[in-house]
């Protein structure tokens, strides 16, 4: 579900099974801003202690957080020359479901996903890049957390 305010609130309150939402969502959610990766870590352990088994904060060209039985990872998104970030979260999620459905560990999975919001955001056309503008970023996204370098597609 693509939503905010009270219908956004009304899904978190059925306990998913995961969200990924933006930090002006976050904040709606928790009733205050989001404005940090720290603030959307803390926001992030707060959904989880609500119900929701994985949480994803995205936080446009700062990175993204992913929290979950196993911890919280930070992802630190490269620095791209942005045309438009229309469509950047959606690009992230649709990386990162698609990293986690081929079996790739979350740490991957996570920067996989911030890698194609930055892509993105380097083209015109929301939902739309060149492979190669993935894999420079994706070459450039430091997860905290991970132990290996990401590996490029």
């Amino acid at each position: 579900m693509d939503a905010n305010g009270d219908a956004l609130a009304s899904a978190v309150a059925s306990k998913p099974a995961a969200i990924k939402v933006n930090a002006e969502e976050a904040g709606g959610l928790l009733g205050r801003p989001v404005a940090t990766h720290r603030a959307a870590e803390a926001g992030a352990k707060e959904l989880l202690v609500g119900g929701i088994e994985q949480v994803l904060i995205t936080l446009g060209e700062a990175g993204a957080v992913l929290a979950d039985s196993q911890g919280i990872l930070f992802a630190r998104a490269p620095s791209v020359p942005t045309i438009s970030a229309v469509g950047s979260g959606d690009a992230f999620l649709a990386a990162y479901v698609a990293a986690r459905t081929d079996g790739l560990d979350r740490e991957t999975a996570l920067g996989r996903g911030v890698a194609a919001g930055a892509a993105n955001a380097q083209s015109p056309f929301g939902g739309s890049f060149q492979l190669a503008d993935f894999n420079r970023a994706l070459g450039a996204v430091s997860v905290d957390g991970a132990e290996q370098s990401l590996p490029a597609i």
